[in-house]
């Protein structure tokens, strides 16, 4: 059955987080983006988007999911909402 449920190709899942105490602000994010570069060649190119952090951008969000359900959920959004009124958080854009 379709879903639209991103991230869910891979068998396993993986997520790299830290503490921003104070003198980490730069560290954490660091090592993080490290970890995700290490393990690139292993990813399915798709994310979970609970995961993806708020500094993702448009791109990054519309990468979370497979092209044909990307291009299926668009098409409902530019059916049900025109006026692009949910359109904060990791939202579509279409």
């Amino acid at each position: 059955m379709p879903n639209a449920v991103a991230g869910r190709e891979g068998a396993y899942t993986l997520l790299a987080l830290g503490v921003l105490a104070p003198g980490l602000e730069e560290v954490v994010p660091a090592a993080c983006d490290a970890v995700a570069a290490a393990m690139r060649p292993w990813a399915t190119g798709t994310a979970l988007l609970n995961w993806l952090g708020a500094s993702a951008g448009a791109e990054e969000v519309a990468g979370a999911w497979t092209p044909g359900v990307r291009d299926r959920l668009l098409a409902v959004k530019r059916a049900v909402d025109p006026g692009n009124v949910f359109r904060l958080g990791h939202a579509l854009r279409a």
